[in-house]
């Protein structure tokens, strides 16, 4: 895969630069849902699934990440969606489902 700088990166960084005092760390507790062939929690953060597929912020291939929600009720309306969108309403409404908490990311 052949990547393209962003036009506007020089400028991003000179943003982030100066705003640098707001940049650290994050800390606190962090929610995902899945389905329960990855709701174990060696799978729902090893980040290979967005690795291999892509993610909402990454192209495939390009790096392991994990999406988090901090309100356990946006990764569960997320995952609804993601289910609504690819799934017929049968198996949708069938699937088992299980909210994840990983403290202190």
């Amino acid at each position: 895969m052949k990547l393209t700088p962003n036009p506007r990166y020089n400028a991003l960084v000179d943003i982030l630069h100066r705003h640098r005092k707001h940049l650290r760390p994050w800390q606190g507790d962090g929610f995902r849902s899945a389905t329960l062939q990855y709701a174990r929690s060696e799978k729902l953060i090893d980040g290979k699934g967005a690795y291999r597929h892509g993610s909402r912020w990454s192209a495939p291939r390009a790096f392991r990440c994990v999406n988090l929600s901090t309100m356990v009720n946006t990764a569960w309306q997320e995952s609804h969606w993601w289910m609504a969108q690819h799934l017929s309403l049968r198996q949708f409404d069938a699937q088992s489902r299980r909210g994840f908490v990983q403290q202190d990311m």
